[in-house]
Parts: C-alpha cells; structure tokens; sequence
C-alpha cells in the first residue's frame, strides 16, 4: 500500500491517502482534477504534466501568440504505462466503459467506478489528446446514495458525449 500511496502522488494525487490494502479498489477519497491528471500521466507514457487550462493562445490569422513553457518529468517507466494503458484501453473497449465507443472511436482508455451504496460514480479516461474524469456526487456527504446510478450508466455517456465534441477536430 504504501508504494501505492507513493506512486499516485507521482501521477498528481496530492489528497491524503492512507496506505491500506483497499487503497487499490479506490478507497481513499481524491477530487476529480486529481484522477484526470493522474490518467493524463499515463496518456503521456508514464510522464507527469501539472494541470493547466490554457494550453496556447491563437490570435487572428492563426498565429500562436503565447503556448505555456511546460516540462514534464517521468514518474513512471513507459513499459509500466504501457502495460496500464492496455488494460484500461481494454475497459474502455469490452469492459464496463465500453459504452464510450457509441461517442469515441479513437483510442480511449479508461476505468468505471461505483462506491458502496451508489453514492459516488465515475468514469475516468483519456485519449493520447485529453484526459477527463466525470463524477457524480455529493461533495463531502456520504450520506445520498444515488440508487442505480454507476460509473457505466450516465458517467461514460457524459464522458463520450463531452469528449465526442473536445475532440472533433484533432487528428485521431
């Protein structure tokens, strides 16, 4: 557990987590930024980037007026990325996240997610484009379970519906 707690503050998870056996299932509370920049890491092979919402600025004419100077760094080796993104390409394709496919043909990867009692569900994926985590809640209350409501049945088509649209005119 405690390499576990370690590698997820590498890929970007700055909550506290405990190092408990079940940390693997996900139980241990992070916020959704988190988990999109934490997949986001391993859509770069393994390379952390800190989160930023603008990625360059276009002027008129299609010049590029400012870009951020960025650098990332390797928290993780590119065969363990690979082997990750494989799985969650798997999820993403034949699994519980497979419903991302009626929006998004491109590679995807990605991961469902439905706590105890349905009172938090998400959907967590990325392309090599764009890394987006969906979450449905209440914020600090454990106390509203959302019955029938997963990861699968409205986080992926939320996801698929907004990646569907982000990523239209990017190269696929």
């Amino acid at each position: 557990p405690e390499n576990v707690v370690e590698t997820a503050q590498k890929m970007g998870i700055a909550s506290p987590l405990a190092a408990v056996p079940s940390i693997t299932l996900g139980t241990e509370a992070v916020n959704p930024l988190e988990m999109a920049v934490a997949y986001a890491t391993l859509a770069s092979g393994g390379i952390y980037h800190k989160p930023q919402a603008i990625v360059k600025v276009v002027v008129p004419g299609g010049k590029v007026d400012w870009k951020p100077k960025t650098k990332g760094r390797r928290v993780l080796s590119a065969g363990v990325a690979y082997t990750v993104n494989k799985v969650l390409q798997a999820n993403a394709t034949a699994g519980t996240g497979a419903g991302t496919g009626a929006y998004v043909t491109r590679t995807r990867a990605g991961k469902t997610g439905t706590t105890d009692n349905y009172v938090d569900a998400w959907y967590c994926g990325y392309t090599p484009n764009l890394s987006t985590a969906v979450w449905m809640g209440y914020p600090g209350d454990y106390k509203h379970p959302m019955p029938g409501v997963s990861g699968s049945t409205y986080c992926v088509p939320m996801w698929g519906k907004f990646n569907r649209i982000a990523l239209a005119d990017l190269p696929s």
